[in-house]
C-alpha cells in the first residue's frame, strides 16, 4: 500500500506537480480492499482457533491467538486509513 502513498515521488522522494492518473488511483484502492480482505479473512480463522483453545481452556494458545487477531485489526486499520490517501490522490474512497 506504501505504492499508493508514492504514486507522484521521484528517485529523491519529492513530490512532483502532477496528480496521479485515474487508473493508479483505482489500482491503488483495489490493492487496499484486497488487503482488507486478507485481513479479515486472517482475522476471521485467529478468531476462530481464539474460541477453540477458550473452550479447551488454553490459556497460552488464547493470548497467542489474541495476539494474531490484534495484529489483524491493527493492520486492518492501517490499509483502511490508506483510503484517506487515495482520496487526496482524487479518488473517491
Amino acid at each position: 500500500m506504501a505504492a499508493c502513498c508514492e504514486l507522484n515521488a521521484t528517485n529523491d522522494g519529492t513530490t512532483q506537480g502532477a496528480s496521479a492518473s485515474r487508473e493508479a488511483i483505482a489500482a491503488a484502492r483495489d490493492i487496499a480492499f484486497e488487503g482488507l480482505v486478507e485481513a479479515g479473512s486472517l482475522a476471521e480463522s485467529y478468531s476462530r482457533s481464539l474460541a477453540e483453545a477458550a473452550w479447551r481452556g488454553e490459556r497460552s494458545t488464547v493470548e497467542v491467538h489474541l495476539r494474531q487477531l490484534r495484529a489483524c485489526v491493527v493492520a486492518a486499520i492501517d490499509i483502511f486509513k490508506q483510503f484517506d490517501a487515495v482520496a487526496t490522490k482524487g479518488g473517491v474512497a
